[in-house]
């Protein structure tokens, strides 16, 4: 299934020692930009700040490049999340997705997405 075009909200990383859940009151989102001119690109929010790289795809395999952001303070709880998504976005090995769900396997483990609700309220 295609990426580019899509979006998405990070619900838990899945490491060796478990899964982590995601503070529903700092979701990090992932929108990979529709074709165009900003085709390869993807932004979104970390928990705290706004972020963007470019990304490429090949198959199942993904590769992010390194990732820009803002650089606002937020508490401890929000960084530590956004250092780890950020982290782990840029050790993105592959990818799978399915209607409802996707998976970014990076280097220690995997981030487990579910569409994000656009502004008209559809997935």
């Amino acid at each position: 299934m295609e990426l580019v075009g899509s979006a998405w909200t990070l619900v838990s990383f899945e490491t060796e020692t478990g899964v982590i859940s995601v503070a529903a009151e700092a979701p990090s989102t992932l929108i990979f930009a529709a074709e165009g001119e900003q085709a390869g690109r993807l932004s979104g929010n970390g928990g705290c700040n706004r972020y963007f790289a470019s990304y490429t795809l090949a198959d199942d395999r993904l590769s992010i490049s390194p990732i820009g952001s803002t650089r606002m303070m937020c508490s401890p709880d929000r960084m530590v999340q956004e250092d780890r998504f950020f982290q782990a976005l840029s050790t993105a090995e592959r990818y799978e997705r399915s209607s409802d769900e996707l998976l970014i396997i990076y280097a220690d483990g995997t981030l487990r997405f579910t569409p994000a609700m656009s502004h008209t309220g559809e997935a």
